[in-house]
């Protein structure tokens, strides 16, 4: 009986320490960071600057703890293990850097149960003015399309790929397709060869809809160039996106290929 005092009374402690655990956390301000030495970490260069954007992953503690995901940006000069000054960016997409003048452009979203009044914005954070263009989106209605492509090319700004076939789910795509920079994982090999790429692009299109009225004995029709991943720097603010998870594996008989880490994330050394 005492025996199972102990482990009742032990097992409450235990939940109790979780529980205020939380509700600190909760509790941050926007610019906190939960990032902490050791968490899964990638980072990306930007081109013609010396800043640095990471990306990274807390678990917590505990099988049972919330986990967290952040953005950040430093100098390349910053050792983000030992630095002081982290805070966590709002979960943009990035568009346009212009970094000579400390200009970001980018694009937030919220979910369409949501309101906002502004669908526009600037904020400011370690000298760094922020412009950002709001969207709405739908809860649940991510779609996760798979290709296999067997030749890549990089440019400053997009990376473009030959010979898409699909791979297991997606749609057709041409056959010559280019994603624009800036929300892009790279997976490499031991040789620093690509691996894989995951990406997430913003679209107009309701390919989620069309879905669920083809459940209901309805057909799906793409519409031609409907699909594209420009779409999302030029639509108005307040627009209605979708958003499409795209991942990419080479062709297992093609010549490998390498890429470089600028507008494209790569898991970060010792972490």
């Amino acid at each position: 009986m005492i025996k199972q005092l102990i482990w009742t009374i032990f097992i409450f402690l235990v939940f109790s320490a979780c529980s205020g655990k939380t509700k600190a956390v909760s509790n941050k301000n926007e610019y906190s960071t939960y990032f902490k030495n050791g968490d899964p970490l990638h980072r990306q260069r930007v081109l013609n600057s010396s800043k640095v954007l990471y990306t990274y992953v807390d678990y917590g503690e505990f099988a049972w703890s919330d986990w967290h995901s952040g953005i950040f940006i430093l100098d390349s000069t910053e050792n983000v293990n030992q630095t002081k000054s982290i805070k966590d960016l709002l979960p943009f997409y990035y568009t346009k850097f212009n970094l000579d003048s400390n200009i970001i452009e980018a694009i937030e979203l919220l979910y369409s149960d949501n309101s906002f009044k502004e669908g526009t914005y600037e904020k400011t954070a370690n000298g760094i003015t922020y412009k950002v263009k709001r969207y709405y989106t739908k809860k649940g209605s991510d779609m996760n399309f798979f290709y296999i492509y067997q030749t890549l090319t990089e440019t400053q700004d997009s990376i473009f790929f030959k010979k898409l076939s699909i791979n297991g789910f997606g749609i057709n795509l041409p056959d010559n397709t280019g994603f624009r920079k800036g929300n892009i994982t790279v997976e490499e090999d031991s040789l620093g060869f690509v691996k894989k790429m995951n990406l997430e692009i913003l679209n107009q299109y309701p390919l989620w809809e069309k879905l669920n009225i083809a459940k209901s004995g309805g057909t799906i029709r793409l519409d031609d160039n409907a699909f594209t991943g420009e779409d999302q720097i030029y639509l108005p603010p307040s627009s209605l996106v979708y958003s499409f998870k795209i991942e990419l594996t080479p062709d297992s008989l093609s010549k490998k290929q390498k890429i470089s880490d600028y507008g494209v994330y790569k898991r970060s050394g010792g972490n």
